[in-house]
């Protein structure tokens, strides 16, 4: 199975994520990652307010600490899984948060192989609602 880009998926993946040498499409504007007020480039308004979410609870006590996009874990093939979030809860558990707005076929795969290969991390999803659900299996990753 590969998992590989196409040159239209590479460009429209540098697109998204605001990288500075790509050339916006002829009559589209050029669209460009979220500049929080401090910290690290979100590549959507909705991994920035799941940042937002994230520090709340920092400043609650809830959990000891999170990065971004801080943990990379092989899967089968050789290919490297990067999650949204990590956190380290005070107990010393780890947690994964993954935010998708859809889902697409490749990220579903890997977040499943994922969710197999580690399940000393909890694994949790973001969707619209912003409440992350947690993932035991592979199966309890949406198809959509």
């Amino acid at each position: 199975m590969s998992l590989r880009m196409t040159p239209e998926q590479v460009t429209r993946h540098r697109q998204r994520i605001g990288a500075d040498d790509y050339r916006a499409e002829a009559g589209k504007p050029a669209e460009r990652a979220v500049e929080p007020v401090r910290g690290p480039r979100y590549k959507s308004t909705w991994e920035a307010r799941a940042a937002e979410l994230l520090d709340i609870r920092l400043r609650a006590g809830e959990i000891r600490s999170w990065v971004y996009e801080g943990m990379h874990v092989r899967l089968p093939g050789d290919i490297m899984y990067r999650a949204d979030f990590v956190i380290q809860m005070w107990d010393g558990r780890i947690c994964a948060w993954e935010v998708k707005g859809r889902m697409l076929e490749p990220a579903r795969i890997k977040l499943r192989q994922a969710v197999e290969r580690y399940p000393n991390i909890e694994w949790y999803l973001l969707r619209k609602d912003m409440v992350p659900h947690r993932l035991l299996t592979p199966s309890d990753v949406p198809s959509k």
